[in-house]
Protein backbone atom coordinates (compact mmCIF):
# COMPACT_ATOMS: atom_id res chain seq x y z
CA UNK A 1 0.00 0.00 0.00
CA UNK A 2 1.26 3.23 -0.94
CA UNK A 3 -0.28 5.51 2.07
CA UNK A 4 -0.68 4.72 5.29
CA UNK A 5 -4.71 4.61 6.24
CA UNK A 6 -5.84 7.45 8.62
CA UNK A 7 -8.17 6.38 11.73
CA UNK A 8 -12.07 6.24 11.35
CA UNK A 9 -13.30 10.45 11.38
CA UNK A 10 -16.45 8.87 13.19
CA UNK A 11 -14.82 6.39 15.95
CA UNK A 12 -11.16 6.57 15.68
CA UNK A 13 -10.92 3.11 15.13
CA UNK A 14 -8.10 0.93 13.09
CA UNK A 15 -9.20 1.45 9.55
CA UNK A 16 -8.29 -1.87 6.67
CA UNK A 17 -8.49 -1.94 3.22
CA UNK A 18 -10.69 -4.77 1.31
CA UNK A 19 -10.71 -6.33 -2.07
CA UNK A 20 -13.18 -7.75 -3.31
CA UNK A 21 -14.66 -8.72 -7.26
CA UNK A 22 -11.74 -6.12 -8.55
CA UNK A 23 -12.92 -3.84 -5.98
CA UNK A 24 -11.18 -1.96 -3.46
CA UNK A 25 -12.35 -0.20 -0.18
CA UNK A 26 -11.74 1.15 3.57
CA UNK A 27 -13.37 -0.19 6.15
CA UNK A 28 -12.97 0.72 9.67
CA UNK A 29 -13.11 -2.05 12.43
CA UNK A 30 -15.07 -0.71 15.15
CA UNK A 31 -18.15 1.21 13.66
CA UNK A 32 -17.41 -0.95 10.22
CA UNK A 33 -17.85 3.08 8.46
CA UNK A 34 -16.97 2.10 4.46
CA UNK A 35 -15.70 3.97 1.99
CA UNK A 36 -17.04 4.43 -1.52
CA UNK A 37 -15.64 0.92 -3.90
CA UNK A 38 -12.61 1.91 -6.01
CA UNK A 39 -10.52 0.50 -9.21
CA UNK A 40 -7.27 -0.07 -7.51
CA UNK A 41 -5.74 -0.13 -3.81
CA UNK A 42 -4.27 3.63 -4.30
CA UNK A 43 -7.76 5.69 -5.07
CA UNK A 44 -9.27 3.64 -1.96
CA UNK A 45 -6.58 4.88 0.47
CA UNK A 46 -6.99 8.23 -1.14
CA UNK A 47 -10.84 8.25 -0.69
CA UNK A 48 -10.59 7.19 3.05
CA UNK A 49 -7.97 9.41 3.91
CA UNK A 50 -9.84 12.37 1.73
CA UNK A 51 -12.97 11.62 3.21
CA UNK A 52 -15.84 11.35 0.61
CA UNK A 53 -18.13 13.64 2.51
CA UNK A 54 -21.01 11.32 0.80
CA UNK A 55 -22.50 14.01 -1.76
CA UNK A 56 -21.71 14.98 -4.85
CA UNK A 57 -21.36 18.36 -6.54
CA UNK A 58 -23.38 19.77 -9.99
CA UNK A 59 -21.03 18.35 -12.03
CA UNK A 60 -21.47 14.66 -10.10
CA UNK A 61 -17.63 15.20 -8.72
CA UNK A 62 -17.65 13.59 -5.35
CA UNK A 63 -16.96 16.34 -2.65
CA UNK A 64 -14.01 15.37 -0.47
CA UNK A 65 -12.51 16.94 2.84
CA UNK A 66 -9.50 19.66 1.64
CA UNK A 67 -11.60 19.96 -1.54
CA UNK A 68 -12.10 24.06 -2.27
CA UNK A 69 -15.80 24.24 -3.21
CA UNK A 70 -17.70 27.57 -4.48
CA UNK A 71 -21.50 28.19 -2.79
CA UNK A 72 -23.29 30.28 -4.79
CA UNK A 73 -20.64 33.37 -4.78
CA UNK A 74 -18.97 31.90 -1.65
CA UNK A 75 -15.47 30.03 -1.90
CA UNK A 76 -14.19 28.10 0.89
CA UNK A 77 -13.00 24.80 2.20
CA UNK A 78 -15.20 21.45 2.82
CA UNK A 79 -13.93 20.51 5.91
CA UNK A 80 -14.88 18.66 9.38
CA UNK A 81 -16.46 20.76 11.87
CA UNK A 82 -18.47 19.94 15.03
CA UNK A 83 -19.93 16.89 14.06
CA UNK A 84 -20.84 17.70 9.87
CA UNK A 85 -19.03 18.51 6.91
CA UNK A 86 -19.44 21.70 5.48
CA UNK A 87 -17.63 25.06 4.09
CA UNK A 88 -15.08 26.87 6.23
CA UNK A 89 -14.87 30.27 4.97
CA UNK A 90 -12.95 33.62 5.50
CA UNK A 91 -16.03 35.68 4.92
CA UNK A 92 -18.62 35.68 7.36
CA UNK A 93 -21.61 33.70 5.69
CA UNK A 94 -24.98 35.50 5.47
CA UNK A 95 -27.66 33.11 5.55
CA UNK A 96 -29.73 36.03 4.82
CA UNK A 97 -28.39 36.11 1.57
CA UNK A 98 -28.42 32.42 1.26
CA UNK A 99 -32.16 32.35 1.91
CA UNK A 100 -32.63 34.52 -0.85
CA UNK A 101 -30.94 32.36 -3.07
CA UNK A 102 -32.38 29.16 -1.99
CA UNK A 103 -36.33 28.40 -2.26
CA UNK A 104 -37.83 29.37 1.30
CA UNK A 105 -39.18 26.72 3.82
CA UNK A 106 -40.30 26.35 7.17
CA UNK A 107 -37.89 26.93 9.24
CA UNK A 108 -35.53 29.63 7.05
CA UNK A 109 -32.30 29.53 9.02
CA UNK A 110 -28.87 27.50 8.76
CA UNK A 111 -27.45 26.85 12.14
CA UNK A 112 -24.08 27.73 11.35
CA UNK A 113 -21.33 29.43 12.77
CA UNK A 114 -20.53 32.74 10.72
CA UNK A 115 -17.37 30.93 9.08
CA UNK A 116 -19.16 27.45 8.04
CA UNK A 117 -21.96 26.22 6.75
CA UNK A 118 -22.86 22.37 6.75
CA UNK A 119 -23.20 20.76 3.21
CA UNK A 120 -25.71 18.15 5.27
CA UNK A 121 -27.90 20.99 6.79
CA UNK A 122 -28.32 21.93 3.43
CA UNK A 123 -29.15 18.61 1.72
CA UNK A 124 -31.79 18.34 4.43
CA UNK A 125 -33.93 21.25 4.23
CA UNK A 126 -34.40 21.39 0.91
CA UNK A 127 -34.78 17.87 -0.20
CA UNK A 128 -37.56 18.76 -3.03
CA UNK A 129 -35.12 20.79 -4.83
CA UNK A 130 -34.00 18.47 -7.69
CA UNK A 131 -30.86 18.82 -6.80
CA UNK A 132 -29.67 21.59 -4.16
CA UNK A 133 -25.61 20.60 -4.73
CA UNK A 134 -26.50 22.41 -8.35
CA UNK A 135 -25.70 25.20 -6.61
CA UNK A 136 -22.26 23.87 -5.43
CA UNK A 137 -18.96 23.23 -7.68
CA UNK A 138 -15.42 22.06 -6.87
CA UNK A 139 -12.98 24.05 -8.02
CA UNK A 140 -9.71 22.09 -6.75
CA UNK A 141 -8.28 20.90 -3.37
CA UNK A 142 -5.90 21.93 -1.32
CA UNK A 143 -3.18 19.15 -1.95
CA UNK A 144 -3.23 19.39 -6.06
CA UNK A 145 -3.78 23.55 -5.90
CA UNK A 146 -2.70 25.31 -3.27
CA UNK A 147 -2.73 28.32 -4.58
CA UNK A 148 -7.09 27.84 -4.11
CA UNK A 149 -6.21 27.63 -0.52
CA UNK A 150 -4.75 30.80 -0.29
CA UNK A 151 -7.36 32.79 -2.03
CA UNK A 152 -10.13 32.03 0.11
CA UNK A 153 -7.74 32.28 3.67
Amino acid sequence: MSKELLRCPYCGGEASLFHRWDMYWVECMKCHAQSTPDINEELATKDWNRRYVGIKDKKFTPIHTGDIIAFFDVRGEVVFFRGSYGMQTKEFIDDELLMIQLPPMENDHFHRVDYFVSLWEIWRKYPHVESILSCVKVIGNKWDNPELLEEIK
